[in-house]
């Protein structure tokens, strides 16, 4: 599913933009004139603005994924955990995007050319003789795949910076109301307050991360840390995600490795594979109930989908 860069995501973002390009001209004119001309503007500029995010994003996943796979083949494990490391920033902007992309652009060409001597040494020093000819073979390799990763990151780089800059674009012309929230089958559904809210939730948290995902539910509770803050709990078509702040998770869990719900008297406890557990603190009895009933729903639902 990374491979095709998250159609969920891109798929979302079009239908947003199309939607928007039609409705806001249509909300506008049964106001005024003048309405109408602003509608055409945030209509239009929605539009561009979700096209670039969708297809620069998808594009950023799939190249990323494929500089992965190349730099697997590298057979160097130093340089595989530093690319990694690098490619966990994220670019602001376009600029910085291109910045960040030309860097890891040179580093690869960089890395393949010095590699060519420095594995053999490498190989002599830790293997004698024969990690001297495995050290040439590295390198060999090295030379081919790491300047090959290095134009493959540059691309994920660029685009992903493309996508961030329409995505800041976005946020400085913040809409009315949150974007309404598509169902499971890809379909926009009518505005619910109550899902775009969630829905907005999801894609805020952890600088967008689990943003390929459907949302279903929310809810807000009891910070366990501070009286005058809430925490909240979100489950998505993949996961149940517990967060003690708007922007930061305490823990998130797949769905399917979810085993068993059991009520205590301040907390819901999720038993999990592996002999692991994650907690809910709910100190209300009848928001607990909710709660596990809501989760039972939608692990239920998620076991016939797997088994269908």
């Amino acid at each position: 599913m990374e491979f095709i860069g998250s159609p969920v995501n891109l798929v979302n973002n079009l239908g947003t933009g199309v939607f928007e390009f039609f409705h806001e001209p249509a909300q506008g004119i049964i106001k005024s004139p003048k309405d109408f001309g602003t509608g055409i503007a945030k209509g239009t500029r929605s539009l561009v603005t979700n096209t670039v995010k969708g297809i620069f994003g998808t594009v950023h996943s799939i190249t990323g994924t494929i500089g992965s796979g190349l730099a697997e083949l590298s057979m160097d494990p130093e340089y595989i955990k530093e690319r990694q490391q690098t490619m966990r920033e994220k670019p602001k902007h376009a600029a910085e995007g291109a910045l960040m992309g030309a860097k890891e652009l040179g580093k690869g060409i960089f890395k393949g050319i010095t590699g060519v001597i420095e594995e053999p040494i490498k190989g002599a020093k830790s293997e004698g003789v024969g990690g001297f000819f495995k050290g040439i073979g590295r390198g060999v390799i090295g030379a081919a795949v790491k300047p090959a990763v290095g134009v493959v990151d540059f691309a994920a780089q660029t685009t992903q910076g493309v996508s961030r800059t329409a995505t800041m674009f976005q946020a400085q012309h913040n809409r009315r109301r949150p974007a309404r929230a598509f169902g499971e089958d890809g379909v926009l559904e009518p505005f619910s307050a109550e899902k775009a809210e969630g829905n907005e939730l999801m894609r805020d948290l952890d600088d967008e991360k689990y943003e390929g995902e459907l949302y279903l539910h929310h809810f807000y509770l009891p910070s366990p840390s501070s009286k005058h803050e809430q925490s909240i709990l979100l489950v998505t078509n993949d996961r149940i995600i517990y967060k003690i702040s708007k922007t930061k998770t305490s823990w998130s869990e797949k769905l399917r490795d979810v085993e068993k719900l059991d009520l205590t008297e301040e907390s819901i406890l999720l038993r999990l594979k592996g002999d692991r557990y994650a907690s809910i603190p709910c100190p209300d009895e009848s928001e607990r109930k909710t709660i596990v009933e809501t989760l039972q729903t939608v692990l239920g639902q998620q076991i016939a989908a797997s088994s269908a």
